[in-house]
């Protein structure tokens, strides 16, 4: 309209030559010279003059040439990450940035203070989006000033900044920016600023905005393209998959979206299918298909060829679920590993290898391209192949590719270690090697070199402080902070003793020696040195003995210097807090590690003696803080874990074995475990009544570590019940008018004291409630519990958005939040396992009839609301033997179903004879307790049967209530991995109950 461009819109006549010279770069765009150092040379020449404005013009140009940079292909060798930071870094250490710098960041009006509110916001979003954070934290407070006092008011102006604004400076901008939206009736947004409003969803659920913006996009839904809303997708579901306290209005949205989508059925882009593929949750959605035939139509790019095989690895049934489409995806990048084998390409399909792992031919490739790569480039691509290889054990699953590992690893030994390699780096090469199976002499050797010049560094160090102090000792809170090595430290000399310490158990696996580091390990690992020797804090020691344990048994010199290591943590047990013992705890790998904090936590609960002798005093007898509390849950937790990966009943120690040595000694006492569960269960109430913020996080941990522990016959349920009692329901919190600090009516609390607003109890967490306490149970649970459990189900399906009557949204709410089969499983023990008139009275609960449409809905569409069956050795090879063995022990014609689908239950079989109506499932790790019992059944049989823990036994409650027989297929009885004779079809069918007497056998059996 007779206005110059925008880009000759200088501050005067005096700036003509400068305006004139940065057009003509930009329009020429000459090849040679890149042009934003060209942009830079220009206003080092000509802006000595230069006011705020030109350099804010400027920033304008450079973030241009910026973006052109992107569509563009990096150089070979680096990422278009690398290529961005070497970008900024060229600009912002040119000489012309200081004078930029000088120019807009005066005092008064000659500097950003004088640009307009129009200008002020380009700028800020140019600095951010040029990822230069340092200019734009020193623009930020003047824009916060005027977001404040009202001067940048313009929706333009607050969405320019919104857009790039990090996430907590949102808050900010949400209420002026909503309000002028709003109040701007008489201009259309667009749709683009509109999704880029909405883009900020993810970070800012909860924003009036982004909720502004989604009614406004709602309204105009049929008249979106396809594009648009596929990208409205990506940011309402895919974005937000499995957040908590999303509007239910954005889920809406999210879901008429997709239902809009699928019903155009129309073509996208593929970096629409790629965004899209995070709202897949199974095979069976309904998006799923259309995006599977764009995806197998499209053309792809190797990065959306990553995101497309990282989506399948974690789709249920993996890659073999979708073979075409992977086929193809697979057969594309074989191909470019095969024409373009560049560092870059090597290095992205290396960290994704998980993917791929099962892929033989896929890692042939990945390997050919790694051994073309150039030689004379040091081999940084090389390094993270050899260490991501070794992460998902390539070589163990194909040894046939251990030649080209080996030629890999000549390549490396060549060029040796780079000099800025870190010790964690090295550490993890360590490491590396053991798993590949491939030992690098030489450059262990210059490792090892380095690990001593940095010790020998940190120990000057260390004795030339002023004050060097006593002995190293952990905090009262028994946390670490950083360390410029980029562990977990401030104590430079422990963090470089821990990784070299477990760097030396590394290479003594290998078989490799090295006198001097053996020397070094040797002084850090001794408890009788100076102060430089024992800096190491409890979990640094617990992962010190850790490693050395891995090499132990084969070693006398690693597990000498793992008992020194044992014996200076036990020393320093009775000085650590109770969190810093939980940490030790969560580390403890070895026998002599685990039977040391058996000891320490029976010395502190049971008394001085540390065993359940007659006439013990306890030491506690009851817990009044949230903190110890959690400490104990954790413990729980770790002995269940050390029981269920020694073989062995968590109840099932001696009193004294807590000092003994073995797999056994490694467990904690009976008196111990049963005065610790009934220390947790009988203070919980008390505790969640004074704390009750925490209340619902802790009442569920405690139930899922009670869990874990074992079949919970002896299991304190009625204090976890009292304290089931006084959480409030979502519904009614936030409906009923009654306040979140108010004791419950039916709740056992007589207490007064003043109670603060507890945090809302999210849907995953009052799933997680229902279904421990009906796994817990063992049978019907109390109508009060059930109840109480109805109302805290139903109302966190109210408050999550749910509202419709055939329960389509609660279902989706509830498989949202992963607990759909949890909750599944519950509404069925409630069916099925209470009585008839208990069953009447929860369905005149006000939460009961969502609850029920929610099921209902399971029921309809049951694919995405199942539990999965894992699989692994012992499983496969137990199913292989039955499979052989039924098919003689079936009557021919009878039918037999693999994988089958339990009909309106959550439930999976391995193997099913509908006919008969059983069913028979392998036990999981899921379905039993820790460790085993033998013969528990008392059969005289001599079998090693498993013990079924809270899950297995609610599985076999309720199939067996809708008329089922379950039968369960022990790999220790009927055959694991390790047995090679088959299955007797006649032992199979007594125990099926299949022959002339089938009914009286079947009762036998069962």
């Amino acid at each position: 309209r007779g206005r110059p461009p925008r880009e000759l819109r200088w501050s005067g006549g005096q700036m003509a030559a400068l305006a004139k010279r940065l057009v003509e770069i930009q329009r020429a765009k000459a090849p040679g010279k890149q042009v934003h150092l060209q942009l830079l040379e220009a206003f080092a020449e000509h802006g000595q003059q230069a006011t705020c404005l030109d350099a804010a013009n400027l920033v304008a140009s450079l973030r241009k040439a910026r973006d052109e940079v992107v569509t563009r292909t990096p150089p070979v060798g680096m990422s278009q990450r690398q290529q961005l930071q070497l970008w900024a870094g060229q600009c912002t250490g040119h000489e012309a940035w200081q004078l930029l710098r000088d120019r807009m960041f005066r005092d008064g009006k000659d500097g950003v203070e004088g640009l307009s509110s129009t200008l002020l916001s380009r700028t800020y979003n140019n600095f951010r989006h040029m990822s230069l954070t340092r200019e734009a934290d020193e623009v930020w407070p003047l824009v916060a000033s005027r977001v404040e006092d009202g001067s940048m008011k313009d929706a333009h102006q607050l969405l320019g900044v919104w857009n790039v604004a990090p996430e907590e400076h949102l808050p900010h901008l949400d209420a002026p920016l909503e309000k002028a939206m709003g109040a701007d009736q008489e201009r259309v947004w667009r749709e683009m600023q509109l999704l880029s409003c909405i883009a900020r969803a993810p970070d800012q659920p909860g924003s009036k905005a982004v909720l502004w913006c989604a009614r406004e996009l709602g309204r105009r839904l049929v008249d979106l393209t396809s594009e648009d809303i596929a990208s409205l997708v990506v940011h309402l579901d895919a974005r937000l998959r499995g957040a908590d306290g999303v509007p239910g209005d954005l889920r809406d949205l999210a879901r008429k979206a997709q239902d809009e989508l699928v019903a155009r059925d129309g073509t996208l882009e593929p970096r629409h299918l790629v965004g899209l593929l995070g709202s897949i949750d199974s095979r069976d959605d309904k998006l799923w298909t259309l995006l599977r035939r764009e995806l197998l139509a499209a053309k792809v790019s190797v990065p959306q060829v990553l995101e497309v095989c990282r989506f399948l690895h974690r789709l249920p049934g993996g890659r073999e679920s979708e073979p075409s489409l992977y086929g193809k995806m697979a057969k594309q990048l074989r191909s470019t590993l095969a024409t373009k084998a560049e560092p870059g390409l090597v290095t992205r399909v290396a960290r994704n290898l998980e993917c791929f792992v099962g892929d033989f031919d896929t890692c042939q490739s990945l390997l050919n391209a790694a051994v073309r790569l150039r030689k004379d480039l040091f081999p940084g691509a090389l390094w993270t192949l050899f260490t991501c290889m070794s992460e998902v054990d390539l070589v163990g699953r194909h040894p046939s590719l251990q030649n080209r590992l080996r030629m890999i690893g000549d390549v490396l030994e060549q060029h040796g270690i780079q000099q800025k390699t870190t010790l964690k780096e090295m550490a993890g090469i360590g490491e590396a090697m053991r798993r590949n199976k491939t030992p690098l002499a030489k450059c262990s050797s210059k490792m090892a070199e380095r690990f001593l010049e940095v010790l020998q560094t940190a120990e000057d160090e260390y004795r030339q402080r002023d004050s060097p102090g006593d002995v190293a000792e952990e905090s009262k809170t028994g946390t670490r902070a950083e360390s410029a090595e980029g562990v977990g430290s401030t104590n430079y000399l422990a963090v470089t003793q821990q990784l070299l310490v477990g760097f030396w158990a590394e290479l003594r696996g290998l078989g490799i020696e090295e006198p001097a580091l053996t020397e070094a390990a040797r002084r850090v690992c001794s408890a009788a040195v100076d102060g430089c020797g024992r800096q190491l804090d409890a979990p640094a020691l617990a992962e010190c003995i850790q490693k050395l344990e891995a090499v132990a048994s084969k070693d006398a010199e690693a597990a000498e210097l793992r008992d020194g290591l044992v014996a200076l943590l036990v020393e320093r047990f009775p000085r650590l807090s109770q969190r810093a013992l939980v940490e030790a705890a969560d580390l403890g790998a070895s026998d002599a590690l685990r039977t040391a904090v058996n000891a320490e936590v029976g010395r502190r609960l049971l008394g001085s003696s540390g065993h359940a002798t007659a006439g013990t005093v306890a030491g506690i007898s009851a817990l009044r803080r949230g903190e110890d509390l959690d400490d104990l849950v954790a413990i729980l937790s770790r002995w269940a874990a050390w029981s269920s990966s020694s073989g062995l009943p968590l109840a099932g120690a001696a009193v004294g074995s807590v000092v003994s040595g073995g797999a056994a000694g490694s467990l904690p006492p009976t008196k111990l475990v049963s005065h610790t569960e009934l220390l947790v269960a009988t203070s919980l109430p008390g505790i969640m009544r004074r704390e009750p913020v925490a209340a619902a996080r802790r009442l569920s941990a405690t139930v899922q570590a009670f869990l874990a522990g074992g079949p919970g016959n002896a299991t304190p349920l009625v204090p976890l019940q009292q304290g089931l009692h006084l959480l409030s329901s979502p519904s009614s919190v936030a409906g009923s008018g009654l306040s979140a600090a108010e004791p419950q009516q039916n709740s056992t609390s007589s207490s007064s004291v003043p109670e603060a607003a507890p945090a809302t109890l999210g849907l995953p967490t009052a799933a997680d409630l229902a279904f421990g306490f009906c796994a817990l149970s063992g049978g019907p649970l109390p109508l009060d519990v059930a109840a109480r459990l109805c109302r805290l189900t139903g109302g966190a399906l109210v408050v999550s958005g749910s509202s419709d009557s055939d329960g389509a949204e609660a279902a989706e709410a509830a498989i949202g939040a992963g607990r759909a089969a949890e909750l599944w499983a519950y509404g069925l023990s409630m069916r099925h396992l209470i009585s008839p008139s208990a069953r009447a009275t929860l369905r005149m609960m006000p939460e009961a009839s969502i609850l029920e449409a929610c099921l209902a809905h399971f029921e309809r569409r049951p694919q995405r609301a199942r539990f999965a069956l894992a699989q692994d050795s012992d499983v496969a090879a137990t199913l292989a033997r039955l499979r052989a063995g039924l098919a003689d022990a079936i009557p021919a014609g009878e039918a037999i179903e693999e994988r089958f689908a339990v009909p309106a239950s959550p439930y999976i079989a391995d193997i099913a004879l509908p006919g008969r109506g059983m069913l028979l499932v392998v036990p999981r790790k899921a379905h039993r307790a820790p460790g085993g019992v033998d013969d528990p059944a008392g059969s005289g049989d001599g079998l090693r049967r498993g013990a079924l823990g809270g899950r297995g036994r609610l599985l076999e409650a309720v199939v067996e209530s809708m008329g089922w027989q379950l039968r369960w297929m022990w790999p220790e009885e009927w055959g694991s991995e390790a047995s090679e004779e088959p299955v007797d079809p006649q032992v199979l069918k007594v125990f099926l109950g299949i022959g002339s007497n089938e009914t009286s056998t079947s009762q036998d059996a069962a």
